[in-house]
């Protein structure tokens, strides 16, 4: 940390009282205006030509990832009167862990159904590691050709972190904020996001269908289906589509070791569920709607749901429930916090 400037207040004091500029007076200390306001403010006395600090630009600039030392800098003050100036407006400041990362991370907010769905996303299509077992970084990546893959990680993650694309790779290099998602490796849903009709849950449950599920019309009617070798996940999300409504069946369709049609063999037991009652592919399409990001599944998603309308007369409307999530890939949902 810098050492703070010492100022004569008492001498600083008889040239202002005599009519001398602050500004020629800070220029004679070889400091800031903010600094000399600063400083006589905690001597209980205050400038009455200085302009006043443009706490909302700091706090712009702040918000987006400049550091208190660099705003300091910038406005001639110590970082820790920044700091003041910004706890005062209500701004939230990051850790010092999260402030150490470098410049284009920033940390992930404290928004459950925000979490809930990038976890989801990432046990889906994603692999997440860390670099360095000693570092902070969070790496998170996947193998694509699809760009609608690569733009929703753009979307998703883009905004923490910068996003590269080598070939069909695409990754982004994250902060220790992130390391939830290393519960994709736990075999377990978390149990913070229990299989229940509210906004955590249905953003888990699009994360994860944005990666692993579809939707489709196959014979004249929409149907929806996700196969997934994560049994943990699809027995969730079977509880999930009982609690919030929606009959699915639930099973294996393929048993570890068991031969494929073309000749390979199962690594594991393949699990399916799949949603064909009309009223019920109505329900869970409006129930994930707030949370699909993914722009082909969301097409898809849309195209299901007119079959069925157009199937049933357009006699049935279920409401979508009232639910957002934060800082969705869209950029039209308002914020959810929990």
């Amino acid at each position: 940390m810098e050492p703070r400037l010492e100022i004569d207040v008492a001498a600083v004091c008889e040239a202002y009282g005599r009519g001398e500029p602050a500004a020629s007076i800070a220029a004679g200390i070889g400091c800031s205006l903010w600094i000399l306001h600063d400083r006589l403010g905690e001597a209980g006395i205050r400038l009455r030509d200085l302009p006043r600090f443009p706490v909302q630009e700091a706090a712009e600039h702040y918000r987006s990832g400049e550091k208190l030392i660099e705003l300091g800098r910038r406005y001639g003050l110590a970082p820790q009167t920044i700091r003041r100036h910004l706890v005062e407006l209500g701004v939230e400041i990051r850790s010092v862990l999260d402030s150490q990362q470098p410049r284009g991370r920033t940390p992930c907010p404290n928004v459950k159904s925000l979490r809930a769905y990038l976890l989801g996303f990432a046990i889906g299509d994603m692999y997440v590691r860390r670099p360095n077992e000693r570092g902070h970084t969070i790496e998170v990546g996947c193998s694509t050709t699809h760009p609608e893959q690569v733009a929703l990680v753009r979307a998703t993650f883009g905004r923490f972190g910068p996003v590269r694309t080598s070939g069909t790779t695409v990754r982004t290099s994250l902060g220790p904020s992130f390391a939830f998602l290393l519960q994709k490796y736990a075999h377990a849903v978390p149990e913070w996001i229990p299989p229940r009709p509210d906004p955590v849950a249905a953003a888990f449950a699009a994360g994860y269908i944005d990666a692993e599920g579809s939707f489709g019309v196959y014979g004249g009617r929409a149907r929806f289906k996700v196969d997934a070798y994560d049994d943990h996940v699809l027995d969730w999300l079977a509880a999930w589509c009982r609690a919030v409504g929606v009959r699915c069946k639930h099973q294996r369709v393929g048993e570890a070791g068991a031969a494929r049609s073309d000749g390979t063999r199962f690594n594991a037991d393949l699990w399916r569920v799949t949603v064909n009652e009309a009223g019920s592919l109505l329900r869970l399409i409006a129930t994930l709607d707030p949370f699909l990001f993914h722009a082909r599944r969301r097409s898809a998603a849309e195209r299901a749901r007119s079959n069925v309308l157009e199937r049933l007369g357009a006699r049935v409307h279920p409401v979508p429930p009232a639910v957002h999530l934060c800082g969705g890939a869209r950029g039209s949902r308002e914020d959810h916090a929990e």
